[in-house]
């Protein structure tokens, strides 16, 4: 197993799997639900994607895979860009509390 940090002695974590057919359904998703979210009568004129460096590596050759989808979605008229990112810490949706995260990905559309 490759870590990309270390765990304590004693603590408790939890492990998850996935196919890249489901991290890249799960990018659609993200992507459509960003658009469906965004403000009612704006137009978006820009897409910020950030994507967990995690998601490169298990993704391997289908990584550009994540862009197309993006270009897809968003059309050619609107200028994307992105990042990867390490350590991504956030809630997970019903829980109180965050927790380190990995193989995110997180659209951020910018309009008026």
């Amino acid at each position: 197993m490759i870590l990309a940090g270390s765990i304590p002695v004693g603590a408790m974590v939890q492990l998850t799997t996935a196919d890249t057919d489901d991290i890249l359904a799960g990018t659609k998703a993200a992507l459509d639900r960003a658009s469906a979210e965004f403000a009612v009568g704006s137009r978006p004129e820009a897409a910020l994607i950030f994507s967990c460096a995690v998601r490169k590596v298990v993704l391997g050759s289908r990584t550009q895979v994540a862009a197309e989808l993006a270009r897809s979605v968003y059309g050619s008229s609107i200028p994307l860009a992105g990042l990867y990112c390490y350590g991504e810490i956030g809630p997970v949706r019903g829980g109180s509390t965050s927790r380190f995260l990995t193989e995110t990905f997180v659209t951020l559309l910018l309009g008026t």
